[in-house]
């Protein structure tokens, strides 16, 4: 029945649509082509007025249906594009110039009135009429420009238009568009070149929108965005309908018509790997059948671009439509899912499959999934995100179908996570049920509520089972990307015990498979590809690494640009290990000829076809390993290789890269390893770690396989006769092209940093030929992550001094003393010249992790880098020359020294005088301490006992003794007001009632003097908290410490540790003294004693103000006991 009505579209349009071979759609594809693929995009300013937009989207679309020529300068896609096509600048704002160029390609114009509805009319009617839509108030410009009005549509509305034209609208696409507002200039363009109804009803199952559904074929699909998301995507899912949210998209007309080859998914950079007695966690961002966003994301920092996803395990939910409504701009977002040692980015398809709807009330949900199926290959994605109605959780549609690995299934409710966690199957194929969610306040982004929910999260991953083999021991976390970021992500793993392991989404669901359902599957590499030109038979163009036996020359891969358009033959060879013991069913399928070996029997022996689909059964044994070749012969225009296999236990399906084997690809590393003497045969690249025999197999090194090996600078190896690193042993620091006796004995093997030991300390980086150092650009309050690395004049400032962090025997991050970030290679790099920055510091990441390598100097050294075996070189000895790293070919800039930063001393201060009062305004006193330091958060409880919760005042007083000189700056953050004086100068003023912001200070003090220091605070409603920092030239960011703070009865001679028990104010004093303490029971007692020991003064204490004369004691020095119960502590009285 479906097939009838895409007949029927192509008969109404057969005048401007065709389906050229340049611009492809899967099979049943509902998304129409332009006659031609676009050569030049006249680009358009988007200071355009509003109706002359409207205009220009008519227009866009309306060019589009035969070739489109316009783009708006929107969201960066010229700059996509212009790899593409042409971009001209001719009319960027020449609006008018514009529209009369095309005046005699269409009848006229269709008259509306901007913001009603006869904006969608006209919109709707511009392809049935061969006309484009004028707003009245350009209607002149149009007459001038050439136009004739061919209809007026003000005060029309689209019930008009349906009821008049509805036999002419596409019934396959629809827009569901407001037009009163901004939305008006947005996927109108994509309406016209559809030929679509563009409507708006504001309740989404008022009566015109229920006319609209009940139009349109089942699988149609809907643009913009309805009345409410869920009565929305419930109203279409239950008419067989999907909508992409696309009501703020631009230029949907031109970039679903400009053909680009995909590249696939990058592959996983290493084996998955089971790790007992953890919690698994899985986050993947939410929101990626949102068309608009991804339309519009590509440079932005909070999501797309942000710089923490190259250090995260990352889903990416993105629609496979965007594969054809999109293909530049997705091609884009599988280029930017970066993967690295520490990170993998991979995309997912987005709620629910094609386009959002919810399947659980989808009455053709089979055939909606077996496009989704044809859409998932095209997008190269295997895992479905589905949102549904809450108390519906039904896979198996899904997972029939065989691009599909594994679903990630949400209610709608609860914000993703009323499924709990809860694991379905349908065969071998989970459906993963939402567990938590990382889901922000939408009223509230600030840092600090964005970190408490990060910390929520944490702490109850923390807490969960961490059995591998039940469904309780994985959490599927949605991010909600409107409220959270990939930062917040970070920010949240960071938090996480050792207990809790987030991994990649793929790896997820491999765990899953193999430790929850207990399935037999394996950890291969894929597969061994060679490509040979059929000009040239005897010289393969091509030898690589393959993830599976899928050839399809529409995307963008390595062999198929080694054979581009020639005649080939491809071969992959490599073993295949079966999950099940039972029959298999092996599906070939080519544009060319095939042959299939197992085990040496042939399955398929068409070669000489020009195409070939043919099943060829075979029994195989769960957990064997079977030889497996196949060769392809292209020689028609198309190329098309498909391997398949399927089981009465599996669907049918692409065998997956971990059921497949193959010594990997030759290469190197910091230390190589090869198979034949004076470094012959095989060559394969091994990592600082520890590789037992299984591990060396995986390396491409069977048992006693070794026979010689390059070791670089900076590296050594540990060989080991048995399995296990046990037996003899071989420790090899250079290069041995002959392992003599230890060439068939290496077993197992561990390669290790043979770097120097690097005291603790701080210390200078300087160049050996050179007086200036290394340091982070920007100064000592530079601490944004991405500040480069470069050499300045030496002035002993903290963003020029470094600590170097062990992290492993021998390997260190270089932590810098002002920021506390670490250096990196920027961007994960392995290049020549990448930039060396700091970044938020992480033990994981291997681009933070360098080995310091001697040299023959004594004192000089290398500065390797781990991740990519380069090491770091200054561009020159002058001031601001950059630091990058390079191959090491023993440059003198690459030559550094390590100068220890001479330390600041301490001072030997006992903290602040601190008076606590009720009242915001320092109203009634209750009670004097010493305060260490000020680092406090009091939560919404009370600072002491002895103060009210709320409505209260602090006066800090005391001295302070700066470590070093120079200009100091002081930051307090406090909830609520503040006020700082130093040296009797207030230097924050903000007596303000509120929170969560830093405010600072400056001032200019002289090393070990003492200066005055009083901080006021006072603290209104809620929570409560205050602290006190400082930053010099020569001392980084800190609390305040005890030791340079000073109380006023400070002296130094003090037993400092009364401080913490009671309080003598003031000290020196006259007239007299004040005594309180932070705990007193009843019957306490204060003795002043002179220096022969002699009670001059006994008196009874309380918890209240405690005032003692002494106007008739003589100047001296004198004691001053506590007594309390069996506890006494004296401190010292001056007596003026």
């Amino acid at each position: 029945m479906r097939k009838s009505y895409y007949i029927v579209l192509i008969f109404l349009f057969s005048w401007t649509f065709a389906f050229p071979q340049q611009i492809s759609r899967v099979e049943g594809s509902p998304y129409p082509v332009a006659v031609q693929k676009p050569d030049r995009l006249y680009l358009t300013s988007e200071s355009y007025s509003y109706s002359q937009k409207i205009t220009l989207l008519s227009l866009q679309g309306m060019l589009a249906r035969t070739k489109p020529e316009i783009l708006r300068d929107a969201h960066g896609h010229a700059g996509v594009l212009e790899n593409y096509v042409t971009i001209d600048r001719t009319y960027y704002n020449n609006f008018s110039g514009l529209l009369a160029r095309y005046a005699n390609r269409f009848s006229g114009y269709i008259l509306c009135e901007a913001k009603t509805a006869s904006v969608n009319v006209a919109y709707s009617l511009c392809a049935i009429l061969n006309a484009v839509a004028v707003p009245v108030d350009i209607e002149q410009t149009a007459i001038s420009a050439g136009y004739a009005k061919v209809l007026d549509v003000r005060g029309k509305d689209e019930a008009w238009a349906l009821a008049n034209y509805g036999t002419q609208f596409s019934k396959n696409i629809a827009s569901y568009q407001a037009v009163n507002d901004d939305r008006a200039l947005f996927v109108g363009d994509y309406s016209v070149f559809a030929g679509a109804l563009q409507f708006w009803d504001a309740s989404a199952t008022g009566t015109l929108a229920n006319a609209v559904y009940d139009r349109m074929n089942p699988s149609a699909v809907y643009f913009g965005w309805g009345a409410g998301e869920y009565n929305t995507v419930e109203q279409l899912s239950m008419h067989s309908a999907m909508i992409h949210p696309s009501d703020w998209s631009p230029n949907l007309s031109a970039l679903s018509n400009v053909p680009v080859k995909l590249p696939r998914q990058k592959a996983e950079p290493e084996e998955f790997k089971v790790v007992p007695n953890v919690h698994t966690v899985c986050f993947v961002i939410s929101d990626g059948d949102n068309i608009q966003w991804l339309s519009g994301s590509l440079n932005n920092t909070n999501n797309w671009s942000n710089p923490d996803k190259s250090r995260l395990k990352l889903g990416w939910t993105i629609s496979p439509a965007f594969a054809e409504l999109a293909p530049a701009l997705y091609k884009k977002y599988i280029e930017n899912a970066l993967t690295t040692e520490n990170a993998r980015n991979y995309l997912v398809a987005g709620p629910s499959g094609a386009g959002y709807y919810f399947p659980g009330i989808y009455p053709q949900l089979a055939e909606q999934n077996r496009f989704m199926n044809r859409m998932m290959k095209k997008a190269d994605l295997n895992i479905v995100n589905i949102i549904d109605k809450d108390g519906v959780h039904n896979p198996d549609e899904y997972l029939k179908q065989s691009n599909v690995d594994a679903l990630f299934y949400y209610s709608y409710g609860g914000q993703y996570t009323k499924v709990a966690g809860e694991i379905k199957w349908y065969k071998d194929k989970p459906s993963i049920g939402g567990r938590f969610t990382l889901w922000g306040n939408s009223n509230d982004g600030s840092a600090e509520t964005r970190n408490r929910v990060c910390q929520s999260l944490a702490n109850t991953l923390n807490s969960q089972s961490t059995n591998i083999n039940s469904a309780s021991g994985y959490s599927l976390i949605p991010v909600h990307i409107w409220t959270m970021n990939p930062s917040d992500v970070m920010n949240c793993i960071s938090k996480l015990n050792p207990n809790v392991r987030v991994v990649s989404p793929e790896e997820f669901v491999w765990l899953i498979r193999k430790n929850v359902r207990q399935l037999n599957i394996a950890n291969g590499n894929g597969l061994r590809a060679e490509y040979t030109l059929a000009s040239n038979p005897g010289a393969p163009v091509l030898t690589t690494g393959e993830p599976t036996i899928d050839f399809d020359d529409e995307f963008l891969t390595a062999g198929i640009e080694a054979v581009g358009e020639n005649a080939f033959t491809a071969v992959w060879t490599g073993k295949v290990q079966a999950i099940y013991s039972q029959v298999y069913t092996f599906h070939s399928t080519a544009k060319g000829g095939v042959q299939l070996k197992i085990n040496g029997r042939t399955l398929c022996d068409s070669l000489g076809n020009q195409s070939v689909t043919s099943a060829d059964t075979i029994t195989l044994v769960a957990g064997k390993q079977y030889e497996l070749e196949f060769r392809y012969q292209k020689s028609g225009s198309k190329g098309l290789a498909l391997l398949e296999w399927e089981s009465s236990s599996q669907v049918r399906q692409r065998i997956p890269r971990y059921q497949l084997f193959s010594r990997p690809m030759p290469n190197t590393g910091p230390v190589t390893a090869y198979d034949a003497l004076q470094y012959g045969g095989y060559s394969g690249g091994l990592k600082l770690g520890n590789y037992d025999a299984v591990a060396l197999d995986q390396a491409g090194f069977p048992a006693a396989s070794i026979k010689a090996l390059r070791v670089a600078e900076g590296y050594k190896v540990v060989l080991f006769s048995g399995n296990s690193f046990s037996g003899d042993s071989l420790v090899v620091t250079t290069d041995q092209a002959d392992l003599a006796a230890w060439a068939d004995r290496t077993v197992s093997l561990k390669v290790l940093s043979n770097g120097a030991d690097i005291a603790e300390g701080s210390f200078f980086i300087k160049p050996v030929d050179g007086t200036n150092v290394m340091g982070i650009d920007g100064g000592i309050k530079s601490t944004d992550d991405g500040k480069k690395v470069k050499l300045f004049r030496n002035t002993g400032a903290i963003n020029q001094q470094f600590r170097f962090v062990e992290v492993s025997d021998r390997i260190y991050r270089i932590e810098s003393v002002s920021s506390k970030k670490s250096l990196e290679i920027g961007n994960f790099s392995k290049e020549n010249g990448a930039d060396v920055q700091q970044w938020k510091t992480s033990n994981n990441a291997v681009n933070q992790q360098f080995i310091i390598v001697p040299t023959a100097d004594q004192g000089i050294y290398k500065i390797l880098s781990c991740h990519s075996g380069k090491i770091l070189e200054a561009a020159s000895m002058s001031s601001l020359a950059q630091v990058f790293q390079s191959a090491d070919q023993n440059q003198a800039n690459a030559l550094w020294q390590l100068e220890p930063v001479p330390p600041l001393s301490n001072g030997n201060g006992n903290g602040l005088t601190a008076d606590y009062y009720n009242g915001t305004e320092f109203n009634t006193w209750r009670l004097t301490q010493v305060d260490t330091t000020i680092l406090f958060n009091w939560g919404t409880g009370r600072p002491n006992r002895n103060v009210n919760v709320d409505n209260i005042s602090i006066r800090w007083q005391g001295k302070i003794e700066p470590r070093a000189a120079g200009e100091y700056t002081f930051y307090v953050n406090s909830d609520n007001g503040r006020r700082l004086w130093i040296n009797n100068q207030l230097i924050i003023d903000k007596w303000l009632d509120d929170y969560d912001i830093e405010y600072e200070g400056n001032i200019t003090l002289q090393a070990n003097q003492l200066y005055d220091i009083k901080l006021e605070y006072f603290e209104s409603t809620g929570g409560a908290y205050c602290r006190l920092e400082w930053l010099n030239q020569k001392q980084p960011r800190e609390i305040v410490p005890r030791s340079q703070l000073y109380s006023l009865d400070y002296s130094r001679t003090d037993d400092l540790n009364a401080d913490d028990l009671f309080f003598v104010y003031p000290n020196p004093a006259s007239g007299e003294v004040r005594v309180s303490s932070r705990e007193l029971s009843n019957g306490a007692k204060v003795e002043i004693r002179d220096i022969s020991g002699r009670t001059i003064i006994a008196q009874s204490v309380g918890m209240q103000e405690n005032r003692i004369d002494i106007s008739m004691v003589p100047p001296g020095v004198y004691f001053v006991s506590l007594i309390d119960g069996n506890k006494s502590v004296v401190k010292k009285l001056i007596v003026k």
